[in-house]
């Protein structure tokens, strides 16, 4: 997937992913990635070659927890302002665990 150079969107949400394919940070022109509705064990470090006007949606990706994703997105916005930008919802449910 890494070699998809031009790729601007990638849509895979609810495909049962468990991690992120090889190279996905390689993808320079992606604008918008959406991983929603998977059970992501991890979120991998490589997405933080994704370029700053990259969003990537992470919402109901459980296992991982609502504590990880926070200290993912503080270290993005804290520690490399040209990071990409992490959007998730968090349900009731989630909020109250």
């Amino acid at each position: 997937i890494g070699s998809l150079k031009g790729l601007e969107a990638l849509n895979l949400n609810d495909n049962q992913l468990t991690e992120l394919p090889i190279g996905i940070g390689n993808l320079a022109s992606l604008e918008w990635l959406n991983l929603s509705n998977n059970p992501l064990t991890v979120v991998p470090k490589e997405i933080f070659n994704l370029p700053s006007s990259c969003s990537i949606n992470l919402t109901a990706c459980q296992p991982i927890s609502i504590d990880e994703l926070y200290k993912l997105r503080a270290t993005l916005t804290e520690e490399d302002h040209k990071a990409p930008q992490l959007l998730f919802e968090l349900t009731i449910s989630e909020l109250l665990s």
